[in-house]
């Protein structure tokens, strides 16, 4: 049995870990804890256009799943 992550895993983590490295750094993750900035839509965007949130979504409803 096989308990470590896919290569299709990695591929994904891999690819969040880069984009987060890039648009989420350690200034920006103090910024949102001091609460000087509420929502990112910027982060969200991008995260969207990775398909993140349609990890959620069974795929039989059209995400990922």
């Amino acid at each position: 049995m096989e308990f470590g992550l896919s290569e299709e895993q990695r591929l994904l983590q891999d690819t969040l870990r880069g984009y987060l490295a890039e648009h989420a750094g350690l200034d920006r993750v103090r910024t949102f804890a001091n609460d000087n900035e509420a929502r990112a839509r910027d982060l969200e965007q991008g995260l969207a256009e990775l398909g993140i949130p349609a990890l959620l979504i069974d795929e039989d409803l059209g995400g990922v799943g």
